[in-house]
């Protein structure tokens, strides 16, 4: 019976769509198997229909699964798609949607919120190849593309990987006479231009194509594939990623030679599925994974149907659309199922009363605060779940916290998955900064350099490319004479993946991207000891916690010109002087036009309340080392509680 509504199924879903391409031989049929689906599971919605998150361009196949999987197991229905890829692993990590579609691996950031609630990475599973078709909304191949002006046709794509980061054991190829170009073009500097690291095409060339090395010095950064093929038209010494299908009159795709020379490939649908285009991707689906316990069985009989053969045909029938996997890849992620086990379904409750999510390190401070609290609230209760900073957000976004506290400026990713599930942005109120001295961000020099400090403008046109009032790249255009005159400035930082680096950029640089010549490292501790090696280069960190080496000072700031530099001492961050200063600060779910839930409320009106601020006063010698707010901040944000 089953097997007939299957057919049955498959053939009135198949009969809207295009005739589907033969697929790979040996995949195996979907046998189903019943499964219990607990009404108490977390990712059920009022209804008691499961729901599912994720990337907007799946929703042609999710349907088609979820009809198929519905008429294989009565009574099991779906709620609609919830939108957005950027809201998959907030949802996911506290057990909002069974699984989440996804047309690109998570990034570190996301993984990294992932793993501090939940203890564990989610179960990544590739159940098909992206699209080849780039003209389609839907994840794509990438390809590499020159000028036309350009001699080179083809490249491999270790070549490919040489020119675009740094640090090769084989050496980096910076001149298109190391490719093989001669005359005029024998001594051109190789110019390489794509996305910011922290994209889906910036992660995906930097994880699996530049083997972890940190992008090349010359790399330019641009946000889309139609920024930067415009870029490279405009550059005849220019080469680009960018999403695939994109050739034209001025711009030439190059062919990918395979390593050994004997073939090559410029991405056809058949060699992405046959595996020999390298940058052929993958799309995900993202199950919940917690340590100790099984995969959801509903979570993993879905993605049963999905790696069969009926599964793949859907998504083969879909014009333009993804390209199916090929037996052996089904096979592989069928055994990564079976690894991780079946059992009962690992839902997460929802927490009573208030609960506050977010910082680790203000775990003292909130204790304090609860309990001042409960002395005038007695009735309400409650709980902290403070795993760290970036957990905040995402159990805001889920709903799974009443409050978020974090100190860090939220990043551009986290507001975007909120504002994906809410439709609006979470609420910021900040009640006091978060550390000062080394606990603070900074700039830092070499003990050697006589520098006395920077405006906020001049930081900017020092670390960023494409500021209206100029570029800086040498210190004599910072006032520095003699042996100091003729020195370039050497940038150093962390990787501007989406993390704290991006966050200091696109919060007090501008909107523009590093400069060229930014090397980007691994960790704090590589970034200070570039600079303690090296007395013509500067530095930019978010707070590290960690000790400066005592060959580096930190750089006073000033907010803006004839205004004096300060440092990061007590006193210039409690009263609001110091420009790089990073706030203690809680986000809320508070829908546009309306109140603040008033529980809420009050406890906000406690903490900006004079005892509450003597509180974190009390604090400042804390492992957080925070302080109140000046008088200005104050009022500010009690205003946003009127």
């Amino acid at each position: 019976m089953r097997k007939a509504l299957l057919a049955c199924g498959l053939s009135l879903l198949a009969g809207t769509a295009l005739a589907a391409p033969a697929l790979h031989d040996g995949l195996p049929e979907y046998q189903a198997q019943s499964v219990s689906l607990s009404p108490q599971a977390s990712y059920l919605d009022e209804q008691g229909a499961i729901r599912i998150g994720g990337a907007e361009h799946a929703q042609f196949v999710i349907d088609r699964f979820n009809a198929l999987f519905s008429s294989s197991h009565p009574g099991v229905r779906f709620s609609d798609h919830v939108k957005g890829t950027t809201a998959t692993m907030p949802l996911l990590a506290y057990g909002r949607m069974l699984f989440g579609p996804m047309g690109r691996s998570a990034n570190t950031a996301e993984l990294d919120a992932y793993e501090k609630a939940v203890g564990a990475a989610p179960l990544e599973i590739r159940i098909a190849h992206t699209s080849d078709d780039a003209q389609q909304e839907m994840s794509y191949s990438i390809g590499i593309y020159v000028n036309r002006a350009n001699p080179i046709e083809r490249l491999s794509a270790r070549q490919v990987a040489r020119i675009f980061s740094n640090g090769n054991p084989e050496g980096d190829l910076s001149h298109w006479g190391q490719l093989g170009a001669s005359g005029a073009w024998k001594e051109r500097a190789i110019h390489p231009f794509g996305t910011p690291e922290y994209t889906g095409m910036g992660t995906y060339m930097q994880s699996e194509q530049l083997q972890g090395r940190p992008v090349s010095p010359a790399y330019e950064q641009w946000g889309s594939t139609e920024t930067i093929l415009k870029r490279l038209e405009q550059d005849p010494a220019g080469i680009a990623f960018a999403a695939i299908g994109h050739e034209n009159a001025a711009l030439r795709q190059l062919a990918i030679v395979s390593e050994d020379g004997r073939s090559e490939t410029r991405g056809s649908r058949q060699d992405v599925a046959a595996g020999t285009y390298p940058y052929g991707r993958y799309v995900y689906f993202y199950l919940r994974r917690e340590p100790g316990q099984a995969l959801d069985p509903v979570a993993k009989e879905y993605l049963r149907l999905v790696l069969s053969r009926q599964g793949q045909e859907i998504i083969a029938s879909q014009a333009g659309g993804y390209i199916p996997l090929s037996a052996a890849e089904v096979r592989a992620e069928l055994q990564k199922i079976e690894l991780a086990g079946s059992g009962v379904s690992t839902s997460v409750p929802a927490a009573p009363g208030l609960l506050l999510a977010g910082a680790d390190g203000a775990t003292d401070l909130f204790r304090r605060f609860n309990a001042m609290f409960a002395g005038t609230q007695p009735a309400i209760n409650i709980g902290m779940a403070l795993k760290g900073s970036s957990t905040g957000l995402p159990a805001l976004t889920a709903d799974a916290a009443s409050m978020a506290v974090v100190t860090h400026e939220a990043s551009a990713a986290e507001i975007a998955a909120f504002r994906q599930v809410w439709g609006y942005a979470p609420l910021l109120v900040r009640i006091g900064y978060a550390g000062c001295g080394q606990r603070a961000a900074a700039v830092y020099v070499n003990r050697r350099n006589p520098l006395p400090g920077l405006t906020m403008q001049q930081l900017a046109q020092v670390f960023t490319a494409g500021d209206p009032a100029g570029n800086i790249n040498f210190w004599s255009q910072l006032g520095l004479k003699d042996s100091w005159q003729q020195r370039r400035i050497h940038l150093y930082g962390l990787r501007d993946d989406g993390g704290s680096a991006t966050v200091l950029r696109s919060r007090h640089l501008g909107k523009y991207p590093f400069a060229p010549h930014y090397e980007a490292l691994d960790s704090p501790q590589a970034v200070l000891a570039a600079v303690d090696n090296d007395p013509y280069g500067i530095a930019l960190l978010a707070p590290t916690g960690i000790p400066i080496p005592a060959t580096l000072r930190i750089l006073p700031l000033s907010p803006a010109e004839g205004m004096a530099a300060v440092m990061p001492s007590r006193e210039n961050v409690a009263a609001g002087k110091y420009p790089l200063a990073t706030y203690l600060q809680m986000y809320f779910n508070r829908p546009p036009g309306k109140a603040l839930d008033a529980q809420l409320a009050n406890y906000l009106r406690m903490i900006l309340s004079p005892v509450g601020q003597s509180l974190i006063a009390g604090a400042a010698n804390g492992a957080g080392g925070y302080l109140p707010l000046s008088a200005d901040d104050l009022m500010k944000e009690r205003k946003k509680l009127e």
